[in-house]
């Protein structure tokens, strides 16, 4: 049965659920972490996009963006372009001047898209801001993961994040709110009475007993001290064993780890420790949970933010070359920056295990040589392809 959420229901999730919330957050701060290089441009060019993209506030446009459309499935960037046309017509490049600003809208407040053969026309917009129709040219679209088309129910745009990790958060969360139920219990008072059952057998017996817990408690909580009769009354604890626990709730944040692609380190803010049975803390925040961390992210960045930027930075050059600040429009291409920087130790070790391979060619070419069975100019044309 396919799971039924509302944009409302998901809005105050996101608002009132720390860990969901940087469950969406996540990913999208990670994609815009470390920006992107413009290769192909001059300096006058790169210095008109980058202009252009500092004013328009697009690291914090796309940010937001992407955590939109994790959140509600998708989300949409109107350009408010100067063209001298209305938000209806199509975007005019060879009259564009400038991009005013961008403004973003989630994808609850498009309340419908007009598609022709599968790709959007226009967008219907209702918001507390105003309704329009706006061209699909003048829009940058940010959507989430995409479902076949039998198993989606939200259309044109993908789907929440939230469908594929309510059960895991679910879990993760109800283990929480267990353990420190479990630990209020581990003190639980006990009160034997001498007759209880006959006691609460008379009209009033209910009442007595309730008066006399409630005086215990209250004893208790004023003095730490407990007063019972010599006989017939008797006031302990009951322990209860923890036993578990902990591998209950490491089970659970694995799992919520494993389909929200963020390693333990990241979601949880610490390495995420077990101690097994045989020895050893070990951790899930090994370096190949980071490179599966790093791969995901990067698929965000090619699929939803590079031909949105690229887009993007083709109507700012444009409206450059309209107004005389470029002589033409360069042809370009956005490189993302790397997400993780070498450190040095591993830089060296990288030259180290080069530096030994070439060793081991070199010997093995020096064997082949001397036994015949290579001539040396077959040798060195075979190293050169290998460099």
């Amino acid at each position: 049965m396919e799971l039924q959420v509302t944009d409302a229901f998901l809005a105050a999730q996101y608002a009132g659920n720390g860990l969901f919330a940087k469950i969406i957050d996540s990913p999208a701060d990670e994609a815009m972490r470390t920006g992107f290089t413009l290769d192909g441009l001059d300096r006058a060019a790169r210095d008109i996009c980058e202009d252009a993209l500092a004013v328009l506030g697009w690291d914090m446009v796309a940010a937001t963006a992407i955590k939109w459309g994790r959140l509600f499935g998708g989300s949409l960037v109107v350009m408010l372009a100067d063209d001298g046309g209305s938000l209806e017509d199509p975007l005019n490049l060879d009259k564009v001047t400038r991009i005013d600003s961008l403004v973003l809208y989630d994808r609850s407040e498009v309340a419908s898209v007009e598609l022709e053969n599968g790709t959007p026309e226009r967008f219907h917009v209702q918001s507390r801001r105003g309704c329009f129709t706006v061209h699909a040219s003048r829009c940058l679209v940010f959507r989430n993961e995409v479902t076949p088309e039998r198993s989606s129910n939200v259309d044109y745009w993908g789907i929440p994040v939230y469908y594929r990790i309510h059960k895991a958060l679910d879990d993760y969360q109800e283990a929480h709110r267990g353990a420190v139920g479990l630990l209020q219990r581990l003190g639980q008072g006990v009160y034997r009475m001498q007759g209880l059952a006959d006691i609460l057998a008379t009209e009033d017996g209910e009442n007595q007993v309730i008066q006399r817990l409630q005086a215990l408690d209250m004893a208790r909580g004023m003095l730490n001290t407990v007063v019972v009769d010599g006989e017939g009354e008797d006031y302990g604890f009951a322990s209860f064993s923890v036993a578990g626990v902990p591998d209950v709730i490491y089970s659970a944040g694995c799992m919520l780890s494993a389909v929200t692609h963020i390693p333990a380190s990241i979601l949880f803010g610490r390495r995420w420790l077990r101690r097994d049975q045989l020895g050893p803390l070990t951790s899930s925040s090994s370096p190949a949970s980071l490179e599966t961390w790093h791969s995901y992210v990067e698929r965000l960045q090619q699929h939803t933010i590079r031909h949105n930027l690229h887009r993007l930075l083709s109507v700012i050059l444009r409206a450059g070359a309209n107004m005389g600040q470029l002589d033409t429009v360069p042809a370009f291409a956005v490189r993302f920056n790397p997400l993780r920087v070498p450190r040095g130790s591993e830089i060296t070790q990288a030259e180290l295990d080069r530096a030994r391979a070439g060793l081991a060619r070199a010997m093995a070419a020096e064997t082949y040589v001397h036994s015949g069975v290579l001539l040396p100019q077959e040798v060195r044309q075979s190293l050169k392809r290998k460099r």
